[in-house]
């Protein structure tokens, strides 16, 4: 505080008022001492705490002065209205300085790009990911799923997206949860085409979406799933599914996700219950990259699989989300 409460000492006698000088107060004023704001003495240089101190000491001393006859009312009113005033600046200035504390401790602090978000800005690549926390990265063309921590590839997988008639959506969505040994219904379209009959298919390993699968937000029957068909992550071209994308690294994404171990992931992959596991909301990004840098910052050109001839464009896909036409799977009970 630059103006800060001090006590003068007005008693007669005090240090710096000549002697011959006549006290404005009579000596049997015993508490002997007003409080005035503002008065620069800097051998007497209090904190707040400790003005109020002597501020709350004087008051105490004068009202128990009952007997103190020489202190007329409208000086004791005077000086009550300045402890009074005091006491509220000083309130004011505890609030004003706790306000301030709050405030820069919820400030968010300013965050430095990534060396992979630089990247990405350095091409032209138009992908602001989030600055903390997880995230997960689908390019289509390029076929393949990146797990981030903080702007920051963790690991890579080879992934198999949706065939140019049962195109993958691009969209941004998020994690719910993740299904461990589901059970599988085929859609509306693929019964309606006679490549599966509508029935539900049991948990294990012979199930078209594998071992687990990581849900999306809630009536997206879009999933990030295990395949019963592994070998096909060795094709190059990896336009295959129905819609949904199969990840060759499941069991890592999974145990990722779940913040989990990966030896449990693989005891309850391989166990006989199917369970549901809540998932934080990690943002998800299936997008549409032709041209994106590998894992060695190699900016690499992709196929059009879906020709649409619009290089490095992240949009909300054209096509109608229909549980008929843009789902690989619905999921059987629990």
């Amino acid at each position: 505080m630059s103006d800060r409460f001090r006590i003068l000492d007005l008693r007669r006698g005090a240090a710096g008022k000549p002697a011959s000088q006549k006290s404005r107060f009579p000596e049997q004023c015993s508490w002997g001492a007003l409080v005035k704001f503002g008065v620069p003495e800097a051998k007497n240089s209090f904190g707040p705490q400790e003005d109020m101190m002597l501020v709350s000491g004087r008051l105490q001393r004068m009202t128990a002065n009952s007997g103190d006859r020489a202190l007329g009312p409208r000086r004791r009113i005077g000086a009550l209205s300045r402890l009074l005033f005091a006491f509220t600046l000083y309130a004011l200035t505890m609030l004003t300085a706790s306000a301030q504390d709050i405030a820069a401790e919820e400030a968010e602090p300013v965050t430095q790009r990534s060396e992979f978000q630089r990247l990405l800005d350095a091409h032209g690549i138009p992908l602001t990911l989030p600055p903390r926390g997880k995230a997960i990265l689908v390019n289509i063309p390029a076929f393949e799923l990146i797990a981030l921590q903080d702007a920051a590839p963790v690991f890579r997988s080879r992934v198999i997206v949706g065939a140019p008639w049962h195109r993958t959506p691009r969209l941004e969505t998020h994690v719910t949860s993740v299904r461990i040994r589901p059970t599988w219904r085929p859609t509306p379209s693929m019964v309606a085409s006679g490549e599966y009959r509508d029935r539900i298919w049991p948990s294990g390993p012979t199930n078209p979406l594998g071992l687990a699968a990581v849900r999306f937000e809630p009536d997206l029957l879009i999933y990030l799933h295990d395949t019963n068909r592994r070998e096909l992550f060795a094709e190059e071209m990896r336009a295959l599914s129905h819609g949904c994308i199969r990840v060759q690294q499941w069991d890592d994404l999974v145990a990722w996700v779940l913040n989990m171990p990966l030896q449990t992931v693989h005891g309850l992959a391989n166990g006989n219950k199917t369970l549901d596991l809540p998932a934080d909301p990690i943002p998800v990004y299936l997008a549409y990259y032709l041209r994106f840098p590998d894992d060695t910052g190699t900016l690499i050109e992709h196929p059009d699989v879906y020709g649409l001839s619009q290089s490095n464009a992240i949009a909300s896909s054209e096509i109608q989300l229909s549980q008929g036409h843009l789902s690989c799977a619905g999921l059987g009970p629990t």
